[in-house]
């Protein structure tokens, strides 16, 4: 079933493991993908791909320092599949994409503000975490302070927030590395800051390293899922 794991990576070790119950994250058709962490506070984000009967996609938080350890999922409209979205991957109609809901999510530097996004469609939601973590909080509640910004220039798969405030992600039909801050401007008028059809196809994971680089995978899962495997890379 789908587990939360923490590993102590210079020794190896797992230090902590969280079972998490089939009504947050369905056994028969979750798909626990992109994560974020609240460090002080110990909470994790996560969101779940299902595209299934039991998971039409959801969030699922993970409250490391609750008594006992807890979870909860959060649904709505807004994490599921976009409806009618056209998405086309180097020349081909990826309509097979077109099912899949949220998938990458991204933390505001103040923590207060979750963004989260769809592999099959173009809209960038928010979402008011102190909500979100109030686990006695219910789905309408949460839902009343969800904001859609539009459409994104493309779909995309992982975001990242940079610690001056600015959200980066990958567009997937654009094969662009893409940059918006929030409130200037609509997240439509995102900067291609670079585009490189071999190089930038199918942006996924972020990471930052202390000299102030981005570094990103770009994996071409389109034809992973959809064609014939081909090489990954990092750049």
């Amino acid at each position: 079933p789908p587990k939360m794991v923490l590993i102590n990576v210079p020794t190896g070790t797992i230090v902590d493991m969280y079972e998490f119950p089939t009504e947050d994250a369905p056994h028969d058709g979750a798909y626990l993908n992109d994560l974020v962490i609240d460090v002080p506070r110990q909470i994790a984000y996560i969101s779940s791909t299902g595209n299934n009967a039991s998971d039409l996609g959801s969030i699922v938080v993970y409250d490391r320092n609750r008594a006992g350890r807890k979870s909860r999922r959060f649904e709505d409209r807004s994490t599921h599949a976009e409806q009618g979205a056209f998405i086309q991957i180097h020349g081909v109609v990826q309509s097979e994409l077109q099912d899949f809901p949220c998938d990458g999510i991204a933390l505001a530097p103040d923590r207060r503000l979750l963004y989260y996004t769809l592999l099959g469609g173009f809209h960038l939601y928010s979402i008011e975490t102190e909500l979100l973590r109030d686990f006695s909080a219910t789905n309408a509640q949460v839902s009343a302070t969800v904001l859609d910004y539009g459409e994104k220039p493309s779909n995309s798969d992982g975001m990242a927030f940079s610690q001056n405030g600015t959200l980066w992600f990958g567009g997937l039909t654009t094969d662009s590395l893409y940059r918006w801050t929030p409130g200037e401007g609509p997240v439509s008028d995102a900067v291609a800051v670079k585009s490189d059809a071999e190089r930038l196809w199918w942006i996924d994971t972020f990471a930052f390293d202390e000299t102030g680089s981005i570094w990103l995978t770009s994996n071409k899962l389109n034809t992973w899922f959809f064609g014939s495997p081909d090489r990954k890379s990092v750049v």
